[in-house]
């Protein structure tokens, strides 16, 4: 009779040698070997150039990284390419095959202590390595003086949302076509992406701006301008102006420099002549026109000024409040303005442009205002003496500087009105009829040296209406600040903020270290309060010591590591130059930081600890034993 417990051993002994035989095979020696190859085949390809096999395999001349996530047909950033799932997989298979290899297939005594340590090493690095990657922080922070700040940009995720009591919000990172780093377009690929609620994305362009430039418009009776700034270290930057009252008539040149188109209602010549009379009395002037029939009162720029002017209809009266300037650098004269049929007291701000932004004052100057736009004619132009202006029209050009005045006749094509050493305009095309228009314009990857800190500054997406299939929409830039509404749609294009629930970071000082003998900065010494509800403290951060922090961000516990990557150096060379440093932050207003993870970083670290002590207690048993042969021998 047969043994029951015999047959059923029978039965099992098959799935015992499946089991046997794949054990076996994921603890061998040579599936470590190839994955261990793998894994750094794989590394090396997002880092080492192709050379002339990059072109081969499709990729673009131009492309300024050269390696395989480089490629079109892959199209990753670094973080990317680094947490893929396929990298994923043969980090954790080689945590099974060495885990599986140590305690299977090695004699654990004294004498193997170098290799195990060896295989535990490659275990805690993969590990660091898979925990360092499936989950990785990017982001920027801005931090200003004495302000707490809680919010950072990630910089690996960007949304398309749209404001207001429900806003709506698509995640747009993953499916858009991206070129890696540095956000440089491949070709003209268009995507279709349907976002729901009658969205549509159909184009995509990185590195990109959109450019206004001059067209005819038959129907149009203003007059327009292209005109290219160039600044000696060969950049440019294109503008145009339309000689309107309702249209963007005022641009601003990398030195400040205030251009202006003036229409037929400003002649040019007594524009010129109020503007000499405001420099020879060493201050500035508003030009009110009150009405298209009324009339024109000039208040000079001095507090307590007041002019008056007497109409059929009543006392026209203007007074002069104060001088401001704003971020930026525009600068305003605030007036009040009360004439026939306003209310009591108007409050105004004018600049150098031939339009007027108000605001109602019932009563007194400290009640409640409501912004609004002046109409019927009523507008002002803040001339101020301290500002450098190029004023162009169809009549002519007058640009001053620093007390000197002087112009020309009407400015033509290929025409190059030189503005002081460093800049000059180029006319580019003049128009009688004219509007302007956006186009689509590469930009350089040298201009702007941001795109390294944020490959998405420049980018642009076009959006459309998903139930017109041949509306082309219309594009918007990447918004960085998240303030503004960048669509006629109303859709903003922006990034993924991050929240820090727990912790405020405080900007609290500032100090430059210089070279000796010379003011070159050699490093910069950051001085910041990290603030939660039970505690506080500072810590120095420079370019050559981060600082690492654990924060709660967006409700998860991350172990960040602070870098400093932006500074104001603008503000911080200006107050050098003036003399007028603060003791605390020398004149820098902010400072720029990333936030990268460190989970994971230290693991690896460790696990590369301890491969390095495993060879070494390996090669000194080694040393030993060919020590003790030699003893040995006859």
């Amino acid at each position: 009779m047969a043994n029951p417990g015999s047959e059923q051993a029978v039965r099992r002994a098959p799935l015992g040698r499946l089991a046997s035989a794949a054990l076996d095979g994921t603890s061998s020696v040579k599936l470590g070997l190839a994955l261990l190859l793998g894994i750094a085949v794989y590394a090396a390809a997002g880092t080492i150039p192709l050379g002339r096999l990059f072109l081969l395999l499709g990729g673009a001349d131009w492309a300024p990284g050269r390696t395989v996530r480089h490629l079109p047909w892959i199209d990753l950033r670094e973080a990317e390419y680094y947490s893929t799932t396929l990298f994923a997989v043969m980090l954790l298979l080689l945590v099974v095959n060495m885990t599986l290899a140590t305690v299977l297939r090695i004699r654990w005594e004294w004498r193997k202590a170098g290799v195990i340590l060896t295989h535990a090493g490659v275990v805690v690095l993969a590990l660091g390595a898979y925990t360092a990657t499936r989950n990785p922080l990017n982001a920027t922070m801005a931090v200003f003086a004495d302000e707490p700040a809680q919010t950072a940009i990630d910089r690996s995720r960007t949304l398309i949302s749209r404001p207001g009591p429900d806003p709506e919000q698509w995640r747009m990172d993953d499916r858009l076509a991206r070129y890696a780093d540095f956000g440089v377009p491949w070709t003209a690929r268009e995507r279709t992406i349907s976002l729901g609620d009658g969205v549509r994305i159909t184009g995509y362009a990185h590195s990109s701006r959109l450019v206004p430039r001059l067209a005819e418009d038959t129907e149009s009776d203003r007059a327009g301008w292209q005109l290219v700034e160039r600044l000696r270290t060969g950049e440019s930057r294109t503008f145009v102006l339309l000689a309107g009252t309702q249209e963007e008539s005022r641009a601003r040149l990398s030195d400040g420099t205030v251009v202006l188109a003036l229409d037929e209602a400003l002649p040019l010549d007594e524009v010129r002549a109020q503007w000499e009379s405001a420099i020879r009395r060493r201050t500035g002037v508003i030009r009110i026109d009150t009405s298209e029939d009324g009339p024109i009162l000039l208040l000079p720029a001095v507090f307590g000024a007041t002019v008056t002017a007497e109409t059929p209809e009543g006392v026209w009266q203007a007074d002069f409040l104060d001088r401001s300037e704003f971020v930026g650098g525009t600068v305003f004269g605030n007036f009040r303005l009360q004439g026939p049929g306003f209310p009591s007291s108007l409050m105004f701000a004018a600049a150098w442009e031939p339009r007027v932004t108000g605001r109602y004052s019932h009563g007194s100057d400290d009640e409640a205002v409501e912004l609004m736009e002046l109409s019927d004619g009523l507008r002002a132009l803040f001339m101020d003496t301290g500002q450098s202006a190029l004023v162009i029209s169809e009549q002519g050009w007058f640009h001053s500087h620093r007390g000197d005045v002087w112009g020309d006749a009407p400015l033509s094509e290929g025409d190059v009105v030189r503005l002081n050493q460093t800049t000059g305009l180029e006319v580019g095309r003049v128009l009688p009829h004219a509007r302007i228009v956006e186009q689509l314009e590469r930009v350089a990857q040298v201009e702007d040296a941001q795109l390294l800190a944020d490959p998405r500054i420049g980018s642009l997406v076009r959006i459309s209406d998903s139930r017109d299939p041949k509306e082309l929409g219309d594009w918007i830039a990447f918004d960085d600040a998240d303030q503004r509404l960048t669509s006629q749609n109303g859709l903003t294009y922006g990034p993924e903020i991050l929240r820090i629930d727990d912790t405020q970071i405080i900007f609290r000082g500032f100090e430059a270290e210089l070279f000796r003998r010379g003011s070159v900065p050699r490093d910069f010494l950051v001085d910041l309060e990290i603030r939660r509800e039970d505690s506080s403290h500072r810590v120095t951060l420079s370019l050559n010591q981060p600082v690492r922090v654990p924060l709660k961000i967006d409700g998860v516990r991350r172990r960040v590591q602070f870098s400093l990557i932006g500074w104001d150096s603008e503000g911080w060379e200006i107050a050098r130059a003036s003399g007028h440093t603060d003791e605390r932050f020398e004149g820098a207003r902010y400072a720029i930081l990333s936030l990268n993870q460190r989970e994971g970083v230290d693991v690896a670290v460790g696990g590369g600890v301890l491969i390095f002590c495993g060879a070494g207690v390996s090669m000194m048993a080694r040393v030993r034993r060919s020590g003790r042969r030699g003893e040995n021998r006859p």
